[in-house]
């Protein structure tokens, strides 16, 4: 449903697009240390802009900042 009802507003926040791409590396449950997480290297990043995203002020009439996270597509590339 439309946020304004059809009601012209003055502003709009904007909007970013991030497009993230990690490698990891696939290991067994038994020797994590010869793999990498690509899982935990995603949650990093997306805690890290969070973080940023906390440290802006608040604008009184547009209000504080919004993520919306949306597609992880996973490919696995075997060796």
């Amino acid at each position: 449903m439309e946020p304004t009802s059809g009601m012209i507003q003055m502003a709009h926040k904007g909007r970013t697009w991030f497009e993230l791409s990690v490698e990891g590396i696939t290991a067994h449950a038994s020797m994590p240390e010869k793999g990498a997480d690509a899982i935990a290297g995603i949650a990093f990043m997306i805690a890290e802009i969070r973080k940023a995203m906390g440290e802006v002020p608040t604008h009184e009439e547009l209000g504080s900042l919004q993520l919306h996270l949306d597609r992880f597509p996973g490919d696995t590339v075997r060796m």
